[in-house]
């Protein structure tokens, strides 16, 4: 996990874009709110986007007088970028199921108990 730390915060909302936009009909507005992000985090590692730079990035959108519903939007965003990075590796390699229902692989850690008792084949 450390040296996924590394990686830029560039690369990581590029990433996570090109996810999130299969699955989503609002594009314009995410895309919006993470072009805003990137301009100020891009060039940072992930690890290193922590709450010091985080209240430093929104004390300072809202002295340029952006609306409170604005970094509302925009904190979204972030929390929305930072859980995707977290889960997608877990989500792509613990729980994989097919469609058909022959074959459930899973991650009772994951998934939890009542979830994991009705992927199991019978």
């Amino acid at each position: 996990m450390e040296a996924l730390g590394r990686a830029l915060f560039s690369h990581v909302s590029a990433e996570f874009l090109k996810h999130y936009l299969l699955y989503t009909t609002d594009h314009r507005t995410m895309v919006d709110q993470v072009r805003v992000l990137d301009r100020h985090f891009g060039a940072m590692p992930i690890g290193a986007v922590g709450r010091t730079e985080i209240e430093a990035f929104f004390a300072t959108r809202l002295k340029a007088v952006k609306s409170g519903a604005t970094c509302n939007r925009q904190l979204s965003a972030l929390c929305t970028l930072f859980a995707d990075f977290i889960e997608r590796p877990r989500l792509t390699t613990l729980l994989q199921v097919t469609l058909c229902g022959l074959e459930a692989r899973h991650s009772v850690e994951f998934v939890g108990p009542d979830l994991a008792a009705l992927l199991q084949p019978e």
